[in-house]
């Protein structure tokens, strides 16, 4: 792949192995050809601005191009604040010099050929190119800020406020939530957020805050119930952050009665999901007939705000022969528990350590 098919999604870093921009998707539409003025559209979310760049966002200057001046100056029109992004969608690497309204230099474009600015003002700005004669493919955006709603599978981009900043989604089901965040502009600060629920009455704080700390792309995944909630984030004023949530179904089915505990086989996993308003222990049987292999409780887990406990009992005995604390925060993490008591039913009783541990666990029984 060369290196201007992923430039955009470079400079935010989070994208770049999802939404590589394909080569042919950059000449689809119009290009606009020697603009001496150009204006930067708003965008909420970056899908919105891949879309409008594949069907004729792009304007091109060739060698003949004189602009502003004299001078090679192009004027880029800023309508709205927000997060300015021009990006050079050239082949060959240039250097663009980024003036404001008085054309004094507040800037160049990044090795990845774009240039960020955090809270852009509204007015004028102006791009040089350089004295070579060369085709130059140029486009601009301003990143709206503070989004007060957010969509799935949408990327929004928050400015730092040094305060909480809310951002709002809904729910209509159970769903297994998974939030990617990851910094731009600057990346030495730490990023913090928690969700919380809208109880009928007010807001109330249903996980723990977490903290995303570097450039490199971090997740949270939560278990929630149908409902509203919002996302509270705040991270340094001269930092910036992309943010993304994905959902997934929940596709577990579950028993709560150790007389009905729910088989598991070998090999073969159960993708079970914890939600805040879960109450009520769950339970599972392994059925072992031989002595001949080592047979194993196995579990993967991602677990946050509070524990999960884990008790194997044997049929015929009252008390667990076995207890495990699978840990909140440990991010994929695996535990493997050896069945040593012989052969005969066994009875796997997972329970929440505290009400508003969330989050899902797969669960498994094997024989090696």
């Amino acid at each position: 792949m060369k290196r201007k098919q992923r430039q955009l999604i470079c400079c935010f870093f989070l994208f770049v192995a999802m939404f590589c921009l394909p080569k042919e998707a950059k000449v689809k539409g119009a290009v606009k050809e020697n603009y001496t003025e150009i204006t930067a559209p708003a965008f909420s979310y970056f899908e919105d601005f891949l879309s409008y760049l594949k069907n004729g966002g792009s304007f091109q200057y060739n060698q003949s191009y004189v602009g502003i001046d004299g001078k090679r100056y192009i004027k880029v029109s800023v309508k709205k604040g927000g997060t300015l992004m021009l990006t050079d969608l050239s082949e060959q690497m240039h250097n663009l010099t980024v003036l404001n309204q008085s054309k004094k230099k507040i800037g160049t474009f990044n090795a990845d050929d774009s240039f960020l600015q955090l809270k852009t003002t509204p007015g004028d700005y102006y791009i040089q190119l350089p004295k070579e004669k060369r085709t130059i493919t140029l486009t601009a955006m301003i990143y709206t800020d503070h989004l007060s709603n957010i969509k799935k599978e949408k990327t929004s981009l928050q400015s730092g406020t040094g305060s909480y900043v809310s951002h709002s989604f809904s729910l209509s089901k159970r769903k297994i939530v998974v939030f990617e965040i990851c910094s731009v502009m600057n990346g030495k600060h730490p990023i913090y957020a928690y969700i919380e629920k809208w109880n009928g009455k007010k807001w109330v704080k249903v996980t723990k805050r977490a903290t995303f700390k570097g450039s490199s792309s971090s997740d949270m995944l939560y278990g929630l119930d149908k409902g509203r909630y919002r996302i509270k984030t705040k991270t340094a004023k001269n930092q910036g952050f992309t943010m993304q949530y994905h959902l997934y179904k929940d596709t577990g089915t579950y028993r709560y009665k150790k007389s009905k505990a729910s088989r598991l086989k070998n090999n073969v996993a159960k993708n079970q999901l914890v939600t805040i308003l879960q109450k009520k222990a769950r339970w599972y049987r392994i059925q072992r007939k031989s002595l001949k292999k080592k047979h194993y409780l196995n579990l993967s887990f991602d677990i946050n705000t509070s524990d999960l406990k884990v008790y194997i009992y044997k049929k015929g005995r009252k008390k667990p022969i076995q207890k495990v604390t699978l840990k909140q925060g440990k991010k994929n993490k695996t535990k493997k528990i050896r069945l040593r008591y012989g052969t005969g039913t066994y009875y796997v009783k997972v329970v929440k350590a505290k009400k508003h541990a969330n989050g899902h666990y797969y669960i498994y029984y094997s024989i090696e």
